[in-house]
């Protein structure tokens, strides 16, 4: 069961993702940001705001995605590739891993260690803080 627009609390900014409808079987509650939450405003102003409409419809949401990849010219990339780029860019930033790790809606962190390896430079600041630096 994908997200309905029911489930979004555009005041505190959540999405919430419901067991049944999660990998995980577990409800979960996602922080959206600003522009995730203008851009489903937007969409929510484009159809009839229903709160068990589906936030984006599988078969609607494939079809324009395919769409786009194509007129920007990508090949090889999967709607999935975008999960990665979220984890990715969070660790380059210096968020902490277990941060990364409830964003990402993952049970464990050994899950999310495979992105470690993009952020070197957050043992050396660690251990700069020890040094006053």
């Amino acid at each position: 069961m994908e997200p309905r627009l029911g489930d979004v609390d555009f005041k505190r900014k959540i999405l919430t993702v419901h067991g049944k409808g999660a990998k995980s079987k577990q409800t979960r509650h996602i922080p959206l940001n600003a522009t995730a939450c203008a851009v489903l405003k937007t969409h929510k102003g484009k159809v009839t705001p229903l709160p068990s409409m589906p936030v984006f419809g599988q078969h609607e949401f494939r079809k324009a995605f395919t769409a786009l990849l194509k007129t920007a010219k990508i090949d090889n990339f999967r709607f999935h590739d975008c999960r990665h780029t979220f984890a990715s860019r969070l660790v380059m930033a210096g968020i902490p891993l277990n941060t990364v790790r409830e964003l990402m809606g993952h049970a464990s962190l050994e899950m999310t260690l495979i992105y470690a390896h993009l952020a070197p430079d957050n043992l050396h600041h660690a251990v700069d803080i020890l040094g006053g630096a």
